[in-house]
């Protein structure tokens, strides 16, 4: 019973320390914790040709009116996977994606 309790009181604590960001397109954010910080990278997709530090790693990855867009191929029976070559320590991430007729989307950090 006791470490019912217990973990209950974590569970609520942790749940209190993750808030939900959602912001509308290009929406200013203020990050609370990284006062200071400033980015690192950036990127609008504006070119023909995926940006030097992007890697393709499986399916097919290109830029389409400043919108990265990524599938599947056939014969890697498998997601479409996009690295950042970044190296990344503490920060905060932005972006925006659209799921046009796709049946799953994962992210990893």
């Amino acid at each position: 019973m006791a470490m019912r309790i217990i973990f209950v009181i974590c569970l609520l604590c942790a749940g209190g320390a993750f808030r939900p960001a959602w912001a509308e397109k290009d929406a200013a954010l203020q990050p609370q914790r990284l006062l200071g910080a400033k980015a690192v990278i950036q990127e609008t997709f504006d070119g023909r040709v995926l940006p030097k530090k992007w890697v393709a790693n499986k399916g097919e990855w290109q830029p389409q009116e400043k919108v990265l867009v990524g599938w599947e191929k056939k014969e890697d029976m498998h997601a479409a996977v996009l690295t950042l070559q970044q190296p990344f320590k503490n920060g905060a991430i932005r972006f925006s994606f659209n799921r046009d007729g796709v049946r799953g989307t994962c992210s990893g950090f």
